[in-house]
């Protein structure tokens, strides 16, 4: 059986002050060959959802 990872998302939150240290199973997990890391800040998610029925 051939198994490959192809997308591996962890979502982190940092308090002020604190730095980014990798989960070791990032770590592992990226090996040999070509990646693309991307580090964008969450959205907020809304408070309310407003809908309108006609």
């Amino acid at each position: 059986m051939n198994v490959e990872l192809i997308k591996l998302i962890y979502e982190l939150e940092l308090q002020p002050g604190e730095k980014l240290n990798l989960p070791e199973s990032i770590l592992e997990n990226v090996t040999a060959g070509h990646w693309i890391i991307t580090i964008q800040q969450k959205a907020e998610s809304a408070k309310y959802i407003r809908t309108s029925l006609g």
